[in-house]
């Protein structure tokens, strides 16, 4: 078992810690969906899960984690439906790394770097700008 982060699509719905057994692909269709997406990021290495149909909701957090951990994403790729995320040991399933753990549930302020990369945009009009990011505690078990 891993303990992964669940990233919900309305933010109203807190981020979870959840234990998942990484050998179980029904566990991870049942949190996302049937089209199961990955992502490989980066600084540290994680795996972000996600639905890759394009007709479900829009994720803005989970967009945002793909963005600021894999910078070729940013601007290109938008992230639907619920996501999972998890830590990555080459290429198998691991626990979320304990510094994103911390900066997910224990963090009370954020530094958070904006790049219009020269199209034009200011800060109040990138789609992230006013985001709230609804923290809760990890689940006990």
């Amino acid at each position: 078992m891993i303990n992964a982060v669940v990233i919900p699509v309305p933010l109203d719905h807190p981020l979870r810690c959840v234990e998942l057994d990484p050998h179980n692909v029904a566990t991870y269709h049942g949190l996302t969906g049937d089209n199961i997406q990955t992502h490989e990021l980066r600084n540290p290495a994680m795996t972000l899960y996600s639905n890759g149909v394009s007709v479900t909701p829009l994720n803005i957090r989970a967009t945002l984690v793909a963005w600021v951990h894999k910078r070729e994403l940013a601007y290109q790729t938008m992230i639907a439906g619920q996501a999972i995320l998890t830590g990555n040991d080459d290429g198998a399933d691991t626990d979320i790394p304990e510094e994103i753990m911390e900066l997910i549930f224990k963090a009370q302020r954020y530094k958070v770097e904006v790049n219009g990369k020269g199209d034009g945009f200011t800060y109040e009009e990138l789609p992230f700008a006013r985001m709230r990011l609804p923290l809760t505690t990890p689940e006990t078990r």
